[in-house]
């Protein structure tokens, strides 16, 4: 009886350290990326779920590309951080992705992800792909295809390669839309009810 109580409490004990070390607890993370980053991030749900003193956001518009935060020397490191943390950031979030497939690649990821920990002193980056259709699907046809969408694939694949090359990079979560209504324009920018959706999920997975 006795040494099956101490196998419990040794399982409990085990169960519960690998726990901690899967889910280590950040105070700021401060996420990169574009417009659509900042549509779902400022929708609401997301801080309001995960605090908003912990979460943070440096955007710049059409220009938080990819390729961009690549560069040590891009303005987009200097500009404002909206929603600041109340601590330093010790961890960051990059939306990988860029106008053009070109951009999106494995060296640009890497590259960016090792400029955030040279400029903020931290560890671990996580990556996570710009919006995705439903189930990895291509929303519209021909020229009305939704570009992020499209482009949805290429990030997995450079994300891939930058997770392979270095374990402090991290995959995110691989953003999808629940419905192709979800985007308002064929660049992959989201609809009200369409940030508001991709805010909620975000949120809760993070």
């Amino acid at each position: 009886m006795r040494g099956s109580s101490f196998l419990l409490v040794v399982v409990f004990v085990l169960s519960t350290t690998s726990l901690a070390l899967a889910a280590p607890f950040y105070l700021c993370t401060r996420v990169l990326g574009a417009s659509t980053t900042k549509q779902w991030f400022d929708a609401g749900p997301f801080e309001a779920i995960l605090g908003t003193e912990r979460w943070e956001r440096l955007t710049v518009g059409g220009r938080g590309q990819i390729q961009n935060w690549a560069d040590p020397n891009f303005f987009g490191w200097n500009e404002p951080v909206a929603s600041p943390c109340t601590s330093p950031v010790d961890r960051v979030l990059i939306d990988v992705g860029a106008l053009s497939g070109s951009n999106i690649t494995t060296a640009n990821t890497v590259a960016a992800a090792n400029n955030a920990r040279a400029k903020y002193g931290i560890t671990v980056v996580l990556l996570q792909p710009l919006l995705g259709g439903p189930n990895h699907t291509v929303c519209g046809t021909g020229r009305d295809a939704v570009r992020s969408t499209v482009l949805h694939p290429t990030a997995d694949q450079a994300i891939n390669g930058a997770v392979a090359q270095d374990p402090r990079n991290q995959w995110g979560n691989d953003a999808l839309v629940s419905s192709c209504l979800d985007f308002s324009d064929s660049i992959g920018h989201l609809t009200p009810a369409g940030a508001l959706d991709v805010s909620t999920r975000l949120g809760t997975w993070y």
